[in-house]
């Protein structure tokens, strides 16, 4: 509340007195610095007092003296404010991003696992073999085992509880003229599988050191 003595003018006469309002306006939350607008909305109450009111009207006798009824004022207030970070922001985005990223990875280990052992690529009417190593978590390569010329991808896959080699062959015509011949499909450790037309055998030295991390 603010307190404004102006000296009276004459009676009847109205006279203007100058406010200076300051506001104090906290920063705001910002994730990223800078400055943002705010609003804000101020009643201003006027009231106009004198000394000579209990005198006017108890000494003189003239009870109908008044200054005159309170003046209220809404006001908007308008400018901009500092946006200011919390210290806690940055370190909690890094932490929830790096269990984000460790989730992931797991999610990834798991769709893919990893390889280990060799497929063997055998032409099934000549009888002619090629191996790929399985390294890593996806294999892709291009065979030619006897007649046959294909690109093979390899990788881990679970299926029913169990971990098995996905496959995916596209191979060239066998005749010419023909379409080239796409399959999918899984193989067992340690088993073999057919896919188009080509034979696939996943083989180890130790069976039982075969494993699909």
């Amino acid at each position: 509340m603010t307190s404004i003595n102006a000296r009276a003018g004459p009676p009847g006469r109205s006279r203007t007195v100058d406010l200076r309002l300051t506001w104090a306006q906290e920063p705001e939350f910002s994730v990223l610095p800078g400055t943002r607008d705010f609003r804000a909305g101020v009643r201003i109450r006027a009231e106009v007092s004198s000394p000579w009111t209990r005198t006017v009207r108890g000494s003189v006798g003239y009870a109908k003296f008044s200054t005159g009824r309170p003046t209220v004022t809404d006001v908007d207030v308008v400018g901009t404010v500092p946006g200011r970070t919390p210290g806690w922001l940055y370190p909690l985005v890094l932490l929830v991003a790096l269990l984000g990223s460790a989730a992931a990875w797991r999610t990834y280990k798991r769709r893919n696992p990893g390889l280990s052992g060799v497929l063997v690529v055998t032409d099934l009417r000549s009888g002619e073999r090629q191996t790929v190593v399985l390294r890593g978590r996806e294999v892709s390569q291009d065979t030619d085992a006897g007649n046959v010329r294909a690109r093979i991808s390899v990788r881990g896959r679970h299926e029913g509880g169990r971990l098995v080699l996905a496959l995916h062959c596209v191979r060239e015509a066998p005749r010419p003229g023909d379409e080239r011949l796409r399959d999918n499909g899984t193989c067992e450790l340690g088993k073999s599988t057919v896919l188009c037309g080509i034979g696939f055998s996943h083989e180890t030295e130790d069976q039982a050191s075969v494993v699909l991390q």
